[in-house]
């Protein structure tokens, strides 16, 4: 408790108000440095008296090197707690720590702020099923029972919070870390509170214009293009792997008339598994994997063996992924902005053509509008999707491989920022700044310690490049057969 203590003394020295929340000693897994946890009550827009304790973790800066603005880390989603973030993050930005804060709010509806959690994630694809999900959620989160309303879950509601936390804990400024859909808070708090940010580095950018769950095919579809370009340009894969995007194209058609039963191991637990396989499950998680240039490197080998007719190594991914996803997502945070903010809002007119033409096809945007039909909503300003304009020292990176927000959207970014640069890493997935090494690491720390992006030496990102595709078993993805349905 002493220690404690003395802790939050030295935050409030380094310039917090006399009423700063109380922070304890906790820890942070895979962090070695110390780290500081607490929690802000801030008020609800449909009550009085109706509260949400935002919970945050704070890795502090060396006391006699700490500046007076610290680094807000702004997590993906929607639906991502911020504070699962704080052990990686610290360790990427560890030179930019020595000097600055780093502040992980979990953002209302995720991790410890009154997470609208929902059951675990449906494994049937047929829109039946979703709704029937999709009600049960809705049952488990009760927004009235709760005095609260969709509303109080809005992106603009969250960035009130994260300026009342700012000025709560006594910061000059934010600089903002921003991944995917956090690059939408960012550039939503750049126009709300441009006096608030020192700088933003923003990674994956969805740019206020973009329809989140309108054309997840569409972005998609030039990556595994790309994939099956890469395999036929590599004499290895192309040798172990001829024809292999007909193929591929023929095994999906197969899926669709006639869904096959695999039988895999758990990958964590290692218990026998069976479940039914059709089209819809297929590119549904064939489009989750391309996000990653790791599991890129796995697909032609995964795809072949798959239209061999051993779908164990797809399968078993398919249920890590859904834990993961389970354990790291808040799906009713997910879903109250999107249908609010998003694909709800806009509806199918919103679905671009290249959508249904796509190895994709209709499977997502079915399974949205199947949410969004029941979802409660609110509504957002006439110009909330306005592009955000400013001088706001900006860095802006996007992977060339990326599945879900290409490259093309940080242009749309940029063309509104007068202080901006653009980086594109080559054979980068979604989200780089995590997987991008030595190089990364470097470009982060610099531009935090001095946000000039244009005079930034970025040349290390040249000798970025995609990894080989592998070729051979390994480990889980060797396995026996599945059968088809009868």
């Amino acid at each position: 408790m002493i220690g404690g203590w003395m802790l939050v003394i030295g935050l409030a020295v380094a310039g917090g108000p006399a009423n700063s929340p109380a922070l304890e000693p906790c820890h942070v897994t895979d962090l070695p440095a110390r780290a500081l946890c607490g929690s802000y009550a801030v008020s609800s827009n449909s009550a009085d008296d109706a509260r949400v304790e935002l919970a945050f973790t704070v890795v502090p800066a060396r006391p006699d090197r700490r500046s007076e603005d610290a680094v807000l880390i702004l997590a993906g989603g929607p639906g991502q707690a911020a504070r699962d973030l704080a052990g990686p993050t610290g360790r990427l930005l560890a030179k930019t720590g020595k000097r600055r804060d780093l502040v992980f709010v979990d953002q209302r509806g995720t991790g410890e702020s009154m997470p609208l959690d929902c059951p675990d994630f449906p494994t049937e694809t047929s829109v039946q099923a979703q709704k029937a999900w999709a009600g049960r959620c809705l049952d488990t989160i009760d927004f009235a029972a709760a005095d609260f309303r969709p509303r109080d879950f809005s992106t603009l509601r969250f960035i009130k919070d994260l300026e009342s936390v700012r000025l709560a804990l006594g910061y000059e400024q934010w600089n903002l870390f921003a991944g995917s859909y956090g690059t939408r808070v960012g550039q939503l708090y750049m126009r709300e509170h441009a006096g608030a940010i020192r700088s933003a580095v923003l990674d994956g950018l969805a740019p206020m214009g973009m329809v989140v769950g309108a054309s997840m095919g569409a972005d998609a579809q030039p990556v595994l293009g790309a994939l099956f370009q890469r395999c036929q340009a590599q004499a290895g894969c192309r040798t172990a792997f001829p024809n292999l995007e007909s193929r591929f194209r023929s095994l999906i058609e197969e899926l669709e008339r006639s869904p096959v039963k695999v039988t895999f191991d758990h990958p964590d637990t290692g218990k026998a598994m069976e479940r039914e396989l059709d089209r819809d499950g297929l590119v549904t998680v064939l489009r989750g994997l391309l996000y990653q240039p790791s599991m890129q490197r796995l697909l032609p080998l995964m795809l072949h063996q798959a239209t061999e007719g051993d779908f164990r190594s797809l399968m078993a991914l398919t249920e890590q992924f859904e834990v993961r996803y389970d354990e790291q997502m808040s799906f009713g945070l997910t879903a109250t902005v999107l249908c609010s903010e998003d694909i709800g809002r806009f509806g199918r007119e919103a679905v671009p053509m290249t959508e249904h033409e796509s190895f994709v096809g209709s499977a997502q945007v079915d399974f949205w509008m199947a949410v969004c039909e029941q979802w409660p909503r609110y509504q957002v300003p006439d110009d909330f999707d306005n592009p955000v304009t400013g001088d706001i020292p900006s860095l802006l990176i996007s992977g060339e491989l990326d599945p879900v927000t290409p490259p093309r959207y940080g242009e749309d970014v940029m063309a509104g920022l007068d202080n901006a640069r653009h980086l594109v890493i080559p054979g980068g997935g979604h989200t780089v700044a995590f997987a991008g090494g030595r190089c990364m690491r470097t470009l982060l720390n610099e531009f935090f310690n001095d946000p000039r992006p244009k005079a930034l030496d970025a040349e290390c990102k040249k000798r970025q490049q995609a990894a080989p595709l592998l070729t051979h078993r390994t480990g889980y993805l060797s396995g026996n057969k599945s059968k088809n349905h009868d």
